[in-house]
């Protein structure tokens, strides 16, 4: 079995278990409040007490056992066993999968891969995060498992065998008593996301590859001549020359900085993919360093790590090690000194043998057939195969630090397509290769709301699907006007907005499935743009408390059982949205939780705690307000910071609510900022909306603060005693100030 068992309590209900040695301590802890040791031990915590009998361990609180031991922990040949009684509850996590959402029942495999493209038994993916979110009735709590190998989560016949490689591990017991406190709990120990750039929060556009700077151009100016808000433009690995990482095309792209300048002109910031494979090429000068200096991962005679990627033959930065780390943010001076504003971290986890063969490279296609042997390879001084997962966490980090050197007073913005728990400190994170079907529509949305509340809030998934060639039959696919159409609608609601697709297939520009998907598209895109402040003080609430962007409903009605769904999401704590998944529908069935809503487009007050029946045409999709929401707003723009924001619109609907708007220039790593409350109170006719004195040393220019009512009619609008008419605006200095609508 190993040595012996070790138990500490850190404080809020959060206990940890450890036998042996782990390889790799990937969270940052307390100071442990309380230690127990041996076979048989109490530790008390606040509410909630760890019990070893035996060596068998059980979780509980309040006299309920919430999570037991079926046999000890075992530490033995190198793997280690966690084998728990599955108890009768709804288990949720585990980060990027695309089966089923609630987990119960499943066996998922957390290894980092590529899997070219998935459907809805692939498994595993890209990234996974070994964290289990766990509601029963009148409870929930985490288990996080602080391992970065590949790992084993089964929750078949009635138990929760966790499996990996490892001569020690460590796992924690986080008690909420509900999901949002778990949340808060487990990501003070992963890490929360830090403020990202405000521009990134914009619309983006990519294509795998938009061939050249013309192309580029004039894509931004059909943006900018439609109307249609935009703030990024991608450049994939076609802008490199070869492939080479660091290195632009001459052809293609003869001068990028005068490219990048116009666009920098017009409103678009741009992001350029880096992957880790590096072109195994004399006289390439990323090549030649890292050989000269040991910087590649390497076997153990010493032969560098080889792999088939896109430039062919190409080795691996060991990113473990600070100054690999070092060295690769220097080598970003080609970008980041030239004006590109994001990073984008592609085949990361690593992929090690690109399974599309490219030609154009001279990639020898019987590499296609060579087997890489990766079982004697070290990351620093372990084994790289209790690394390899967490080789993405620490490409990113590296990256960030690129950033730091090259753009001090500028918020990173890195996406990262791998990861592991933590990744969320440094990156945003997609869903990888997304087909162009109805399904991947659904199970985009499953997606996303699985890893937020894996503890990584700024997600998304590519707009209009990836890639044209599925798994299976009829394995190929295309994106039709009504799908992109349903896609854009919800798409716009992603914590990360992308639309990127692949060659040979369909252009998903917006324009280019016909002038009513334009429509569409323009409408919807605009809305994002309006509750831009909305959206970025959601950021700001991770920041405070760990809570995801998009939302399933159980994180605010965790007693109500028809709240565990997955076909409709909260976007922040007032607008619930119910996406369109299927071809040709017109309407669809919502629940609205208990309380009281209101139709956005329509205004209709309706009672919650029931199934309604709403209208989904083609131009939109139903979406619902809570009562009691205060919406910050602003006028829409081409792009973030097209020009100074002169009204802060404040859309109300009536009810109690309260609301925490975060402002400040949305981009400094150190900014001053602005807190202010806004509150809505009802009471017998009347309406009294607060919105509370400013807080920082953030200043805006000069604005006007102007309230709409929806869903009411009022008589009157008062402020200080002051009857206001035509429009309800009054100058915003930042005081604190009363709008007293009778109703």
């Amino acid at each position: 079995m190993g040595s012996e068992l070790e138990a500490y309590y850190f404080g809020e209900d959060i206990f940890g278990i450890k036998r042996g040695e782990p390889p790799i301590r990937l969270l940052e802890l307390p100071k442990p409040l309380n230690r127990s040791a041996g076979k048989n031990f109490i530790l008390k915590g606040g509410s909630s007490l760890l019990l070893c009998r035996e060596g068998k361990v059980s979780f509980e609180c309040e006299g309920l056992t919430l999570c037991q031991d079926s046999n000890p922990l075992t530490v033995r040949g190198g793997r280690f066993t966690i084998s728990k009684v599955r108890e009768p509850a709804r288990y949720y996590g585990l980060g990027e999968k695309s089966r089923k959402f609630e987990r119960s029942g499943q066996r998922f495999e957390l290894r980092n891969r590529d899997p070219f493209t998935y459907n809805r038994d692939t498994d595993p993916l890209y990234f996974s995060v070994p964290f289990l979110l766990v509601c029963g009735k009148g409870y929930s709590y985490g288990m996080l498992v602080e391992t970065a190998s590949d790992s084993i989560f089964d929750l078949r016949d009635n138990k929760v065998l966790v499996s990996g490689e490892g001569e020690g591990v460590a796992y924690y017991f986080i008690y909420g008593p509900t999901p949002a406190e778990v949340l808060r709990k487990y990501t003070t120990l992963v890490g929360r996301m830090p403020l990202p750039p405000l521009w990134s929060l914009g619309y983006h556009q990519s294509r795998f590859s938009y061939m050249g700077e013309k192309e580029v151009l004039q894509v931004a100016g059909e943006f900018r001549k439609r109307g249609i808000p935009c703030d990024a433009i991608y450049l994939d690995i076609d802008y490199m020359d070869g492939y080479k990482c660091f290195t632009w095309n001459p052809k293609m792209f003869p001068d990028p900085e005068r490219m990048i300048c116009k666009l920098e002109e017009m409103g678009f910031k741009v992001v350029a993919i880096v992957d880790p494979g590096l072109k195994a090429e004399k006289g390439y000068l990323p090549f030649d360093e890292g050989v000269e200096r040991g910087f590649f991962l390497s076997h153990a005679d010493g032969r560098i790590l080889e792999g088939y990627v896109w430039p062919g033959k190409c080795v691996f930065p060991d990113f473990s090690r600070r100054e690999v780390r070092e060295w690769w943010a220097s080598l970003h001076a080609e970008l980041l000194g030239r004006g590109v504003r994001g990073i984008w971290n592609d085949m990361n986890e690593p992929t090690l043998k690109n399974i599309t063969p490219n030609l154009r490279a001279g990639l020898n296609l019987l590499a296609q057939f060579k087997r890489i042997r990766t079982g004697d390879v070290r990351m620093g001084d372990r084994p790289f195969k209790l690394m390899k997962n967490y080789y993405a966490v620490l490409e990113a980090e590296a990256t960030c630090v690129a950033f730091q050197r090259f753009c001090p007073n500028r918020r990173p913005f890195v996406l990262s397509r791998s990861g592991w728990a933590g990744i969320q400190r440094y990156a945003a994170v997609w869903t990888g290769d997304t087909l162009s079907t109805w399904d991947h529509l659904k199970l985009s949305v499953e997606m996303i709301m699985s890893i937020g509340i894996s503890g990584i809030p700024f997600v998304g998934a590519d707009i209009g699907g990836f890639t044209i060639l599925a798994p299976r039959w009829p394995f190929l696919c295309r994106c039709s006007p009504e799908l992109f159409a349903r896609w854009i609608q919800v798409g716009v609601f992603y914590p990360f907005c992308r639309t990127h697709n692949s060659k040979p297939g369909r252009r998903h520009e917006p324009w280019r499935f016909g002038p009513r998907v334009e429509k569409i598209a323009r409408e919807f895109i605009g809305l994002r743009y309006s509750l831009l402040p909305y959206l970025y003080s959601l950021f700001w609430e991770h920041t405070q408390n760990g809570m995801p962007i998009v939302r399933p409903l159980f994180l605010h009605w965790p007693e109500d059982e028809w709240c565990y769904r997955d076909d409709e999401f909260m976007f922040g704590p007032f607008l619930l949205v119910a996406p369109v998944f299927k071809k040709g529908q017109r309407e669809r069935e919502v629940y609205l939780p208990r309380g009281q809503w209101y139709n956005f487009w329509t205004d209709e007050k309706v009672d919650g705690g029931q199934t309604v029946v709403a209208d989904a045409p083609l131009e939109r999709i139903p979406i619902f307000v809570r009562a009691g929401a205060i919406l910050p707003r602003w006028p829409v723009q081409n792009y973030v910071g097209e020009k100074p924001i002169d009204e802060l619109r404040l859309t109300v609907y009536p009810g109690d609510g309260e609301f925490i708007l975060y402002e400040d220039d949305g981009e400094s790593t150190r900014p001053d900022f602005a807190l202010r409350t806004l509150a809505c109170r009802e009471k017998k006719g009347e309406l009294l909306i607060e919105i509370g004195k400013k807080r920082g040393k953030y200043k805006w220019g000069e604005r006007t603060l102007t309230l709409e009512v929806r869903g009411a009619e009022p008589k009157q609008v008062l402020v200080r005693g002051r009857r206001l008419r035509g429009r309800w605006s009054i100058p915003d200095t930042g005081q604190r100030v009363t709008f007293r609508v009778k109703l």
